[in-house]
């Protein structure tokens, strides 16, 4: 059995906090916030996730038979949904009715495939709209690193660090050249000015002599 329950004051407060997973609308729209998470950031095949997907009824009205789905990315395989959940297609969905304030909650247990290489998360993606065929009113995605996920970041995190290195290493040397250079330059400035004072010094005995 679905249970629906009604938000409290501080409870609609903390949803409308977030607003990446909430959509005030206008008009005759409902205002709803939706939000899905699994409570992980990573995964690895063989792992078995079970997402929940919250959905709040922000208005003053009821709002009947909203369509909820969860869409599940390439690399979950579906196992099972509370509620009586229908799935299809990479796809789980449910019929809710909630009362001003109200709040409803769904699961969803997937397991995680082999996915392809260049595959980097799992994304999965919950929205709520009123009809079938109308255009969402909310939706809020969670991801999870997947382990080519974290190898390209590794890499890249390596490129970045070797980089840096390198780059510390080309300014030590284009320093030291800059100094070895600035070195020669005044030597030949101070052998320039001692040829100079010796051929004065020349000029003047050659003077005195005559």
């Amino acid at each position: 059995m679905l249970v629906v329950r009604t938000l409290g004051v501080a409870a609609v407060v903390i949803a409308l906090a977030a607003p990446a997973a909430w959509a005030d609308q206008s008009g005759d729209q409902p205002q709803l916030s939706i939000g899905v998470d699994d409570g992980r950031t990573s995964a690895a095949p063989g792992d078995t996730l079970t997402y929940a997907v919250t959905l709040r009824n922000l208005g003053a009205e009821e709002v009947a038979d909203l369509k909820v789905v969860l869409t599940l990315p390439t690399g979950l395989a579906y196992e099972s949904a509370d509620h009586d959940g229908a799935e299809g297609k990479g796809e789980v969905g449910w019929t809710v009715t909630l009362p001003a304030a109200g709040e409803a909650e769904f699961h969803v247990t997937a397991s995680v495939t082999e996915t392809p290489r260049d595959q980097l998360r799992l994304a999965a993606t919950a929205c709520a709209r009123v009809g079938d065929d109308d255009p969402p009113l909310v939706c809020a995605s969670h991801s999870d690193e997947l382990p080519a996920g974290a190898a390209a970041e590794a890499r890249r995190t390596t490129a970045s660090t070797s980089w840096a290195y390198r780059l510390r290493w080309y300014l030590i040397g284009g320093g030291l050249a800059v100094l070895a250079l600035a070195a020669f330059l005044l030597g030949r400035k101070r052998k320039a000015a001692r040829d100079a004072a010796w051929r004065a010094m020349m000029e003047q005995r050659e003077t005195q002599r005559v």
